[in-house]
């Protein structure tokens, strides 16, 4: 293969021994903690049913309530065999 341009790595060497230090202030913490908690990442309510039934009129598409569909639980079995034995007969 033909080489048109080198590509030269980094000295990670000589890098890693010219550090640049970097001072940032936290920002302060609320004396309340919960309020550092989004909830509103995990809420389970009812708050989005107007606007996803108003997509349903924007889209053109008609707004059926859900069905149940009937689960089948139809699992093939082995044929049976009957557990018999032949008698014993002692002589």
């Amino acid at each position: 293969p033909e080489i048109n341009e080198y590509h030269y790595a980094p000295q990670t060497a000589s890098i890693a021994e010219q550090l640049k230090p970097c001072l940032q202030e936290p920002e302060p913490l609320p004396r309340d903690f919960t309020q550092l908690f989004d909830d509103s990442l995990f809420r389970f309510d009812t708050s989005l049913i107007p606007s996803a039934i108003k997509l349903y009129q924007e889209m053109g598409i008609k707004h059926e309530p859900l069905s149940l569909i009937p689960p089948s639980f139809e699992t093939p079995l082995p044929p049976l065999q009957p557990a018999v034995f032949p008698p014993i007969y002692r002589d």
